[in-house]
């Protein structure tokens, strides 16, 4: 086995993993926390939602810690500043869904939106818009959540009962599975351009990498071939290969170590240390290889 798919079965190890601790039927964390610990909340998705913990918080209602959604949200965003979007890379499942799925998917039949639209600009655009709709009162509904859809389609599958999947949670679907997911490259387009929880992590990972102890990508560029197997495993195309130089976008990033395992050199780790980028706001080289492959 070589070490593109031994790295695609560690993390989908993990995916499966946090399947089996957040969604219905089994929601294991929030069983554990409500069951063992005794905070409020539900024992399925809904119990872990960080939109709805996150609403609350913009909202005025505050954050509350005591509540299964409350301190997994307030986990996920200590991690972030910390480690990165941990959670988008090892846990989500939502998110690893199609992007396996897209493998086995030609090429050729895929797109690459970022070639043709930025996700920077979308993505805070989308997350802005997730943030000021409780403060118009516009409703974010569960239909328009992957997360929810993504429980709903396994709980009908295993009750043989679909029908309660309404037109906005089928077009949820079909953009989130298919649009910017098996015919996306790299098959992370959803998570890239439209989840407010990764766009979260990405801006929490970007004002953690300035701190010297915080966990980072890093690069020994002398050591470097630039064979351009990470740029091509890299599933949200956060690190690209142009003219023979690697560019590293940080706010793609989803700290999934598809690259650190698939490099033949060894020369990408994550680790702590200075913030060393060069050249524009998209290019880090750390030549100090101090570091942790996770």
């Amino acid at each position: 086995m070589n070490n593109v798919k031994k790295t695609l079965l560690k993390r989908g190890i993990g995916y499966i993993i946090g399947f089996g601790l957040l969604y219905a039927p089994f929601g294991l964390l929030q069983i554990f926390l409500t069951g063992v610990l005794k905070f409020t909340g539900r024992e399925d998705i809904h119990g872990a939602c960080f939109r709805m913990a996150l609403g609350n918080l913009i909202s005025g209602k505050g954050l509350n810690i005591l509540t299964t959604s409350g301190i997994i949200t307030f986990a996920i965003l200590i991690v972030a500043v910390f480690f990165g979007p941990q959670f988008c890379g090892k846990l989500c499942f939502a998110g690893a869904l199609p992007e396996y799925a897209s493998r086995i998917v030609p090429d050729k039949l895929k797109i690459d939106w970022q070639k043709y639209i930025p996700s920077a600009p979308v993505r805070y655009g989308a997350l802005i818009g997730f943030l000021t709709a409780p403060a118009l009162g516009i409703s974010v509904v569960c239909a328009y959540c992957n997360y929810s859809l993504m429980e709903k389609i396994v709980l009908g599958g295993i009750s043989w009962n679909l029908a309660t999947l309404g037109s906005a949670a089928i077009l949820t679907g079909f953009v989130w599975l298919f649009v910017l997911g098996i015919f996306t490259k790299g098959g992370r387009g959803y998570c890239t351009y439209l989840c407010p929880i990764g766009a979260v992590q990405s801006i929490l990972h970007r004002v953690g990498i300035l701190l010297p102890f915080t966990y980072k990508l890093k690069l020994n560029k002398e050591s470097c071939i630039s064979c351009g197997l990470c740029a091509k495993e890299c599933p949200t195309r956060a690190i690209t290969l142009k003219d023979n130089l690697l560019k590293y976008n940080v706010h793609n990033c989803i700290a999934c170590s598809q690259c650190i395992g698939t490099c033949p050199k060894k020369v990408i780790t994550f680790g702590r240390g200075k913030d060393s980028w060069a050249g524009d706001k998209n290019e880090q080289y750390v030549n100090d290889t101090e570091g942790v492959a996770l």
